[in-house]
């Protein structure tokens, strides 16, 4: 989650923190780590998969997957490093699943995936190349830059789908379907984040911050966006640690949220008893997180 939509958390987070990208990218994958590993772990025990050697090929793409995270938030920046790292084990699982099944490929349906992959790399690339070419939206307290935004390849991709479906009644149908279901928990995140945005420019939530995070907020943005402007007031031999621990329990807080249960209960059209039971798992699973990051930061504090 701190590495979805193109790192926007780790970016915005930084920012308030008064932070570099990279460094913030970093210290989020250390403190990270332990999460990755339990929830593949998690994943396998739900599928049914028991064996030592599936627990063992997990260990290994874990390490492939923290090293790629960490290499590239260090290297390139935290934009790419999520769609890098999991196009890299992605990349493992397909070509094992080729050496042992020759005549399985890559799903159709499943192109918007590698699509979206692609066209990240090629404007992250392009970027980098133009420097500062990309021009700047700047306010008081915040500046912008509309090309670095995670909507342009998000839209591309959205545009694409709809050309490839080229049956105009079946594109209209697929177009509502996606407003159907996603706006009302797309709109809650929205919101949320304008109202605590009001009320920690109004100095409302200065005694109620370590309250909040992003399991109520339902985004790793809209956390960040509570809580980083107090972490940036810290020490600064301090601040990083914390704002890594906040980036990621915000985010690892948020992937069980109720607004995005909502999200995919919508998607998948669970019945009323599915969706009770997948708010009770995820609550769980953010419990777990949480106190994952929690220690996993603390260590580290304690040992710097």
């Amino acid at each position: 989650m701190p590495w979805g939509t193109l790192g926007l958390a780790t970016v915005i987070g930084a920012a308030l923190a008064g932070l570099d990208p990279m460094a913030l990218g970093c210290a989020s994958c250390a403190v990270s780590t332990p999460v990755f590993l339990a929830l593949g772990a998690m994943a396998l025990w739900v599928a049914g998969e028991r064996r030592p050697g599936a627990f063992g090929a997990l260990i290994a793409a874990w390490f492939a997957f923290i090293a790629t995270l960490a290499l590239v938030n260090g290297v390139i920046g935290p934009e790419i490093a999520g769609v890098g790292a999991g196009g890299l084990v992605l990349g493992i699982g397909l070509a094992l699943t080729r050496l042992k099944s020759p005549l399985q490929s890559w799903p159709r349906n499943a192109w918007p995936y590698m699509a979206l992959l692609f066209s990240v790399v090629m404007i992250k690339t392009a970027l980098m190349v133009t420097s500062d070419a990309s021009f700047v939206v700047k306010g008081a307290s915040v500046s912008w830059k509309p090309l670095e935004s995670p909507g342009i390849p998000l839209g591309f991709i959205f545009v694409l789908i709809l050309l490839v479906e080229r049956h105009a009644e079946l594109s209209a149908r697929l177009g509502r379907a996606w407003a159907g279901r996603s706006w009302k928990p797309l709109a809650t995140i929205f919101f949320f984040l304008l109202m605590s945005q009001g009320l920690l420019k109004g100095s409302f939530l200065t005694g109620s911050q370590a309250a909040l995070s992003g399991y109520l907020t339902g985004s790793n943005v809209g956390g960040n966006a509570i809580f980083m402007p107090g972490i940036a007031r810290l020490h600064p031999d301090r601040a990083l640690w914390f704002s890594a621990i906040q980036n990621s329990g915000a985010g690892h807080g948020a992937l069980g949220s109720l607004s995005i249960i909502a999200l995919v209960s919508g998607s998948a059209k669970t019945s009323a008893a599915e969706e009770q039971a997948l708010i009770r798992f995820a609550f769980a699973v953010v419990c777990l997180n949480t106190v994952l990051v929690g220690l996993t930061g603390s260590v580290i504090i304690a040992l710097s």
